[in-house]
């Protein structure tokens, strides 16, 4: 099953497990993580590999991270505009990390100084930011897919992407029946 079927997978749940109380949170997987280990949350998906003892997971695919802007500051920096607004997900997102040394790769890191760089812990808001000519972001490709397909977002080809892996975890001492079959079903799941 893909990722962005995840509304009918949390559908089969609901029917085959009519009784489970479902809490869906979104939040970056530095929190994620914390929420699982301080048992906040009994299962979580999370973006790049995790190194706990405390932590089961199970590899559900990787995506692609790609550079957008919309049309209008694309225009701009094909004219000679030289500095935008860059805006990356939060420092403490491994994403970041991937955008800066993507940045670095281009030869842009001593251009945009540190005070140059925005976050934002929302993918969506960040998106629709960019959008609205708010400057350069480094997203996940099936987060934007529809918007550089609508022609609201493109890609600046000049900044290298990079491939992000996602996993579902666990705790490793998780011994409810019901979490361990969820997240048996879980791992099944691909990203694409």
């Amino acid at each position: 099953m893909k990722i962005n079927s995840l509304p009918p997978f949390l559908a089969e749940l609901k029917q085959d497990f009519p009784r489970a109380m479902l809490e869906i949170e979104i939040d970056l997987s530095h929190s994620m993580l914390q929420k699982l280990l301080s048992a906040d949350c009994d299962m979580i998906a999370i973006a790049g590999p995790v190194a706990n003892p405390n932590v089961e997971t199970a590899h559900i695919g990787e995506i692609e991270l790609i550079w957008v802007t919309s049309p209008v500051v694309a225009t701009r920096i094909a004219h000679g505009a030289a500095q935008q607004l860059v805006w990356l997900l939060h420092r403490h997102s491994p994403v970041h990390g991937l955008a800066l040394a993507s940045l670095a790769e281009a030869g842009c890191a001593g251009v945009l100084a540190e005070t140059a760089y925005n976050s934002c812990n929302n993918v969506r808001a960040l998106a629709d930011i960019l959008v609205a000519d708010g400057g350069i972001g480094f997203l996940p490709e099936p987060m934007v897919r529809d918007h550089v397909a609508a022609g609201r977002l493109v890609l600046l080809k000049k900044l290298p992407n990079r491939t992000m892996e996602f996993h579902v975890a666990i705790r490793t001492q998780e011994r409810d029946p019901l979490v361990r079959a969820i997240f048996e079903r879980a791992a099944m799941l691909q990203i694409n």
